[in-house]
């Protein structure tokens, strides 16, 4: 029994570990999506940082929620690597 409590909680602390992991490459993601975003000619805050999510099935795509100065709002945009050119759509 005592095995097992251990075996679940090293499961719960690796499980945890790889959630904190993903947050932060998701975090990364966002701070390095937001300039290309701008490139584009759509509106990206930096401060705070874009919330990024990423679709678990289909082709390699972002969903990137962008905050603005002044609007309260926020802008979302669906982000795409096409071939090694970006393609943003607004939503």
């Amino acid at each position: 029994m005592e095995r097992e409590y251990r075996e679940r909680a090293e499961e719960r602390v690796e499980a945890e570990r790889r959630r904190h992991e993903n947050e932060e490459r998701l975090s990364r993601i966002g701070r390095e999506l937001a300039p290309v975003i701008r490139a584009y000619g759509y509106v990206c805050d930096d401060d705070p940082p874009p919330a990024v999510y990423e679709p678990l099935f289909g082709e390699p795509r972002y969903e990137v929620q962008c905050s603005a100065s002044g609007n309260s709002f926020g802008y979302s945009y669906t982000v795409s690597d096409r071939g090694g050119r970006w393609e943003i759509e607004p939503e």
